[in-house]
């Protein structure tokens, strides 16, 4: 065997493995859980989608149950959890649809008649449709 022979199997076989490397390392990156995340991470983790036509209001709260903060997410958009735990406000006459849980497969239903209500989200985070009106099907 000469001795270019040998020199050129290990960069052979260092072109296939980094990139293989690289390749398993971006694949895992959504799955590793960052240290201030509960959830591990999967897309959509600790955030809100809000998929209906009127802005969603949530309601952030601290460890000990004090108010951390209330705001609003616009149709169509996607925003942060930022309370350890998070209600959204269900105004008077309307229909609340969450898909949460781990894969958003928990589906929820809330119907409102004459008062507002609340519909706590889990740290997995949802995908949330609010209607006026009565609930369809």
């Amino acid at each position: 065997m000469s001795e270019t022979t040998r020199t050129r199997r290990p960069r052979a076989a260092l072109l296939i493995a980094l990139p293989a490397f690289g390749l398993v390392a971006l694949l895992m990156l959504p799955f590793v859980s960052a240290p201030s995340s509960r959830c591990g991470n999967p897309f959509g983790c600790g955030s809100v989608r809000n998929a209906g036509e009127s802005d969603l209001t949530v309601v952030a709260f601290l460890a000990d149950g004090t108010e951390r903060a209330t705001y609003a997410i616009a149709p169509d958009s996607r925003d942060l959890l930022l309370g350890v735990t998070n209600e959204i406000l269900v105004p008077e006459a309307s229909c609340l649809t969450v898909h949460g849980g781990p894969f958003w497969s928990d589906r929820t239903v809330v119907q409102t008649a004459g008062d507002p209500a609340r519909v706590p989200i889990d740290h997995w985070g949802a995908r949330v449709d609010l209607q006026g009106g009565a609930c369809a099907g």
